[in-house]
């Protein structure tokens, strides 16, 4: 069995395409978001086949978004999503593919595919944690007040010029 097939399709992107990937509040039905819990939490995303893992702390949500969407949801909310403390996020370049999603029950070593996507996942399992799956291995942090780094703008904007 593939590693990838431990998951359930969260979202698919046909072309290439900045992301953001983001532990948050409720973004306002924003992007392509999926619960964990009605309380601050962490979840995993898992790059290149699992080879690579990274922890991002949420406040019970994580929103799956293009980084065109991220921006003018940043700039009309910045101010309050400052205040959301622990909240963090990721930038991936130039994804094509399906990022993928599943439950993980640490204790017994599973990863659970299929989940209710409407409700909570740590809810639906007793020690569920939320894993994502990308078949990538490049990623970008945002900053600490979740805003995209200018010198990655200024890179994905050379690209375009250049492309």
């Amino acid at each position: 069995m593939k590693f990838k097939d431990n998951f359930k399709d969260l979202v698919t992107y046909n072309e290439p395409t900045n992301i953001v990937i983001i532990g948050c509040d409720n973004m306002d039905e924003m992007g392509v978001q999926f619960g964990i819990t009605d309380d601050e939490t962490v979840f995993d995303i898992k790059f290149d086949n699992g080879k690579k893992s990274k922890s991002i702390s949420s406040f019970g949500f994580c929103t799956v978004i293009s980084l065109k969407d991220y921006i003018k949801y940043y700039k009309k909310n910045s101010h309050d999503m400052g205040q959301w403390g622990i909240v963090e996020g990721i930038v991936v370049p130039n994804y094509k593919g399906t990022i993928g999603i599943a439950a993980f029950n640490e204790e017994e070593n599973i990863y659970v595919k299929d989940i209710d996507l409407t409700d909570y996942i740590n809810h639906q399992g007793d020690d569920y944690s939320a894993i994502l799956n990308i078949d990538s291995d490049k990623y970008f942090d945002l900053n600490e007040d979740l805003s995209v780094p200018i010198a990655l703008l200024r890179d994905f904007n050379i690209d375009t010029i250049i492309s």
